[in-house]
């Protein structure tokens, strides 16, 4: 699985790598709006509350707290042409800190494992900078804005997410396969977990309790309690050169018809997930996936792409990409429609969102 062109490899490698990589891969988003404050700051929001406000979700952030022996990990995968990492951005917050950079942050630990940490086999990666490593010296930390609030605390202002990016003196160059980044702070005392409106499961990071402690699925238990735990993803960027394709999230431009709104977010990686929501919808909603981006007139509308496969009756769908890079590069096309709906077609009634194109990482 991890065999991969050595020429390939050598011709990243060749290429000049420096502070100033562009993004290679994300894990997944943070942010889901504009903070009341006005720009540019920004918010994340825990979708605290019982539905249709909130979600039920109960942690703003988890802890990686180096001097407890506490680490946060997730996964990613690397696609066909391979990856040479220069750059790891990693996010986190201590409560009621004042954003001046580098404070709060006094302490970052990354490392890269070729597997994930659970299994006693785990080693990092050739070149990781070792988790007992201080990469602060090493790190540009940055307030980008942002501020970590829930549903009923809007305008809050005392949970400061920041921005520290670990710059690799030597970069780690991976081949196709699946990696997990492991990570810890000082100074920083919780981690928000990727955060998409709409979307209560957001990937399957773990979490370490204690230098000792082992290693156990990052999970919101919720308030009130959920029926199930919703397993957490956290956000993490990767900088440096890749042969791959970043993932995207596009509007296609076609146009609606009727007052039907879809909103698409999520993370669109090996093992993300796509977050689709409608909203303005009065009759029988449709959320319809295809493979065919097509545009194809319907009695004054247009239908986006071929609807290979629709859930009915549900304003809200979580696809989950499953880990596997036979889906690196595919492309699913999203729409969403109200049968019923006034707005749109008469005969049927029925009204039709925009488009949206979901590029995997390639």
């Amino acid at each position: 699985m991890r065999n991969v062109s050595m020429l390939a490899l050598a011709t990243l490698v060749a290429s000049a790598v420096t502070a100033q990589s562009p993004m290679i891969y994300s894990n997944g988003p943070l942010i889901t709006e504009d903070h009341p404050s006005g720009p540019p700051f920004q918010s994340s929001r825990l979708q605290s509350g019982a539905a249709p406000a909130g979600l039920q979700l109960n942690v703003l952030g988890f802890g990686a707290q180096q001097g407890a022996g506490n680490a946060l990990a997730d996964d990613f995968t690397v696609c066909a042409n391979g990856m040479v990492i220069d750059g790891i951005e990693v996010f986190g917050y201590a409560t009621g800190a004042v954003p001046t950079p580098p404070a709060p942050v006094t302490g970052v630990f990354v490392e890269i494992l070729d597997r994930d940490p659970a299994d006693p086999l785990a080693v990092p990666v050739a070149g990781s900078p070792g988790i007992a490593n201080n990469q602060i010296a090493n790190s540009t930390i940055t307030w980008p804005n942002l501020y970590r609030v829930t549903t009923t605390t809007l305008t809050a202002t005392n949970r400061a997410v920041m921005s520290s990016r670990v710059n690799l003196a030597n970069p780690i160059i991976l081949a196709p396969g699946t990696y997990w980044l492991v990570f810890q702070f000082t100074g920083v005392n919780f981690v928000p977990p990727i955060t998409a409106m709409g979307a209560s499961d957001t990937g399957n990071a773990k979490q370490r309790i204690g230098a000792a402690g082992a290693w156990a699925a990052l999970v919101d238990t919720g308030a009130p309690a959920l029926p199930v735990p919703a397993p957490q993803g956290v956000p993490f960027n990767l900088y440096g050169l890749s042969g791959n394709a970043i993932g995207s999230i596009t509007n296609t431009g076609l146009l609606p018809c009727g007052p039907t709104t879809i909103q698409v977010t999520g993370s669109p990686a090996i093992g993300g997930f796509i977050q689709t929501t409608l909203g303005g919808t009065t009759g029988f909603p449709l959320i319809g996936f295809g493979f065919l981006g097509v545009p194809t007139p319907f009695c004054g509308c247009i239908v986006g792409h071929s609807w290979d496969s629709i859930v009915s009756g549900s304003n809200s769908s979580r696809l989950a990409i499953p880990t596997d890079g036979i889906f690196c590069g595919l492309s699913v096309f999203v729409q969403g429609a109200d049968l019923g709906g006034a707005g749109g077609c008469a005969t049927p009634p029925l009204t039709f969102t925009e488009t949206f194109q979901v590029t995997l990482q390639n």
